[in-house]
């Protein structure tokens, strides 16, 4: 069994990490899409074209299934992946998790209707897929939504500065609002869950990547065992931009050494 797991840069190694953190016996490519990224604040034709054209090159690879582990590709191109016929293996997708937080934060029965801040890129924060997310679940919770581009050129400078990070985050999000929940709609956002834990300690902070590898798992019917004791290591082959690349493939196991 081979994954690809496609993303513009390094968020997706917080999927392929808890793909790996739940011992799947599978191997994977990574695809960072690193000559093109940012996606979040390029116009939105030009992405899908560099959504398309990686995935063109995916396709060539013999895989048998390929996650879109980036909210901003999914909310512009998986329709259009989907309906390719040329693409014989399944594709999933991301969507911020906002079903997820709705969902826990109902089984909490407040008594007041919770709120929940969104983050995102700029791309995700205008796409259609979220306006119908909010849109769906309007009558649960009460939604903002927040643009923290800068967070993904940290994590792609492997600038884990915790005083930058928590001043952008102080900055950007409005501290004296009260939020219920807390949602990382970009998988890069995900590398900083022990920040927004440390300054928003009463909201829940929650992503979609436990959710979309679950529900891979059970699509596919994957053989997973976390609590195999010295399981064979999966095989990961790194790609940018349809390129291999040593040095870069380094960086990216280190960032991915940096996920709990």
């Amino acid at each position: 069994m081979k994954i690809a797991i496609f993303d513009s840069g390094a968020g997706g190694l917080t999927v392929l990490k808890t793909f790996l953190n739940l011992g799947c016996a599978t191997d994977f490519i990574y695809f960072a899409d690193y000559d093109h990224l940012p996606y979040g604040e390029k116009p939105a034709a030009e992405v899908s074209q560099y959504v398309l054209n990686s995935v063109d090159f995916l396709a060539k690879q013999q895989l048998d299934a390929l996650v879109i582990a980036c909210n901003t590709a999914t909310s512009l191109a998986i329709g259009e992946l989907r309906n390719q016929k040329r693409f014989n293996f399944p594709i999933f997708g991301m969507e911020p998790a906002v079903k997820l937080a709705v969902d826990t934060l109902a089984k909490q029965k407040r008594e007041k209707k919770p709120t929940v801040l969104i983050t995102a890129t700029k791309i995700t924060a205008k796409s259609q897929q979220l306006a119908k997310l909010k849109e769906r679940f309007s009558q649960q919770a009460n939604f903002s939504t927040v643009v923290l581009g800068e967070l993904v050129r940290l994590v792609e400078n492997n600038n884990f500065n915790q005083q930058i990070i928590d001043q952008y985050l102080r900055k950007s999000i409005e501290q004296k609002q009260n939020f219920d929940a807390i949602v990382l709609g970009c998988t890069h956002f995900s590398f900083f869950k022990e920040n927004f834990q440390k300054l928003f300690s009463n909201s829940l902070i929650l992503d979609g990547n436990l959710g979309t590898v679950t529900h891979v798992i059970q699509q596919l019917k994957l053989d997973c065992s976390p609590d195999a004791i010295n399981p064979q290591p999966p095989k990961i082959d790194f790609y940018f931009s349809q390129k291999r690349n040593l040095a870069l493939a380094k960086k990216y196991q280190s960032l991915l050494a940096k996920l709990a």
